[in-house]
């Protein structure tokens, strides 16, 4: 998926800190979200790591009550393991938005050297708010 009209720099940040963290993972942390990881993407390639996750019928619900807040949206494995390391960065993202803005999925997913992604085009409602 390409969105160049879309995409924009909106902070410049050290990696470090989340590449070290990584690197202390074990290969059973990268598989702990494999089913959901399957059912937003399929047999892709890849191994995801999820802080936040809401699906579309979570998603759905929670605007019918109202404005979503952060709370609403559910915090997975990553979250508690690694958000300490990765803070800054959601820090960076949030101050670029204005206030309110809530994380509805969050990931980071590794793809092996010479992994393919196929040509897709994600359009659910909640991608398109994201």
């Amino acid at each position: 998926m390409w969105f160049p009209e879309r995409i924009r720099s909106i902070a410049s940040v050290d990696v470090e800190p989340v590449i070290h963290a990584l690197e202390k993972l074990n290969e059973s942390d990268w598989c702990a979200d494999e089913e959901l990881k399957k059912k937003l993407a399929g047999d892709r390639p890849t191994q995801s790591l999820f802080f936040y996750s809401m699906s579309k019928d979570e998603y759905a619900a929670a605007l019918a009550r109202g404005p979503i807040k952060q709370n609403d949206v559910k915090q997975l494995g990553a979250f508690d393991q690694l958000f300490d390391k990765f803070a800054y960065l959601f820090e960076a993202i949030q101050s670029h938005y204005p206030a309110g803005g809530v994380f509805l999925r969050a990931q980071i997913a590794r793809m092996p050297p010479g992994g393919k992604i196929k040509e897709h085009k994600d359009n659910l409602l909640i991608l398109e708010n994201t």
